[in-house]
């Protein structure tokens, strides 16, 4: 038999129901309190039932016992974690996914980025049971007294990734299965972009730049030369490709189908592997620009198929 440690606090008029597995009693005071014991978590529920009124009490008590014992039966979590304990376990299923090459390495290092600020707006010692849903609502203000430039996109994907936390939560029973972050509306204005593109000055002013940098050999090295050409051909492939960046460092030469001429213009088809890509879908392109990919054969030492197009493995 499993012996229970009571709390010492004195009790009077106790009585048990519902054969033993509710306690009612009452302190000091002439409030009524309700105990019950949780085996699947080893822990007592005790709470206050709000009445003096001793009939009164036990159909209050009744009520709980009913809600705790389906919400047992459901599996949910009675005694809820921290939300620093959410995060972790959260963390280690996103490194699991990566690990089944459901999620890309750079997707990882995204969510841990982007929930960083949750444990700050919460604090890492609550009880995740205990945060109201719209207490979130304040999440905007909050990102905002921290970083009063921060853009609404961000904070929308910051969102977004704790409404997958708290899914996650849900799914493993760790939180009410009808909880939901509310984070109300956050409103991206139209003038707000993340980022800029290059105009064609820009660009070309990029591009010539770069495929001369490396020419002056008597201040740099025979390594510093290599990685000179290879950022201006990076930056030439990603042009015309449209790859991300991740994508278009985890490039092998395996991946570069076939390089053809057609008139005067050289096309590369090149594979983006399932496992490289955000989406985790495998794409193959026709991209201008294939005559990059014969000049890098000229001058680098790793061209065999396993290697990496831009570099050594290290730099994947």
């Amino acid at each position: 038999m499993t012996t229970k440690i009571v709390s010492q606090r004195s009790k009077k008029d106790v009585f048990d129901i519902l054969d033993n597995q509710v306690k009612i009693y009452r302190t000091n005071s002439q409030v009524f309190q309700f105990q019950m014991w949780i085996r699947e978590e080893q822990k007592y529920v005790r709470k206050s039932l709000h009445t003096t009124d001793r009939q009164h009490a036990i159909e209050k008590a009744t009520n709980e016992f009913v809600k705790y014992r389906s919400r047992v039966q459901n599996e949910e979590k009675i005694f809820s974690i921290t939300s620093f304990e959410l995060r972790e376990l959260f963390l280690k299923h996103i490194k699991e996914q990566v690990r089944l090459n459901q999620l890309s390495v750079g997707r990882e290092s995204n969510i841990k980025t982007l929930t960083k600020h949750y444990l700050d707006f919460v604090n890492k010692h609550t009880r995740i049971q205990n945060i109201p849903t719209k207490k979130f609502r304040e999440y905007l203000a909050f990102r905002r007294s921290e970083k009063s430039d921060i853009l609404s996109s961000v904070v929308i994907n910051e969102s977004i990734t704790i409404k997958q936390m708290y899914k996650f939560a849900v799914d493993e029973n760790l939180v009410d299965r009808n909880y939901r972050p509310d984070f109300g509306v956050i409103k991206k204005p139209r003038k707000e972009s993340v980022r800029d593109g290059y105009s064609m000055k820009e660009y070309l002013t990029l591009t010539s730049y770069s495929k001369n940098w490396y020419k002056n050999k008597d201040t740099v090295s025979d390594e510093d030369v290599y990685y000179r050409r290879l950022i201006n051909d990076f930056i030439v492939v990603m042009s015309n490709s449209g790859f991300r960046t991740q994508e278009c460092r985890l490039l092998k030469w395996k991946d570069i189908r076939q390089v053809r001429t057609v008139g005067e213009e050289t096309y590369a088809e090149v594979r983006i592997r399932e496992a490289n890509t955000k989406v985790r879908e495998e794409r193959t392109i026709e991209m201008r620009r294939g005559d990059v990919f014969k000049r890098i054969k000229e001058y680098s030492n790793y061209t065999e198929q396993d290697d990496y197009v831009f570099g050594l493995p290290l730099l994947s």
